[in-house]
């Protein structure tokens, strides 16, 4: 059986493939320090004439939402604006 043991014998998957079809989970962010070895245990696939999944690719980071992005992005335009400012007030 594949799964991450839990207290008490539950099993804790992080993908569920309950369909005959092979299915494609690329791409995705696991959680911090994932390795093959940790994610694979995690996803339920090839049992029981279930498809299998195929996870690798996956990132190894966590993708930021837009909003962080725009923000980060308004930030570091505000630092170069500030230090522009100042290098000509200092001139």
């Amino acid at each position: 059986m594949n799964g991450v043991s839990q207290a008490g014998g539950v099993y804790h998957r992080q993908f569920y493939n309950n369909q005959s079809n092979d299915m494609e989970a690329k791409n995705n962010y696991w959680g911090a320090g994932m390795t093959n070895a940790t994610i694979d245990p995690g996803i339920y696939d090839n049992e029981d004439g279930k498809g299998e999944v195929t996870f690798y690719v996956f990132r190894t980071g966590p993708i930021p939402e837009l909003s962080t992005v725009i923000l980060f992005s308004v930030g570091l335009v505000a630092i170069a604006g500030y230090v522009t400012l100042r290098k000509r007030k200092n001139a």
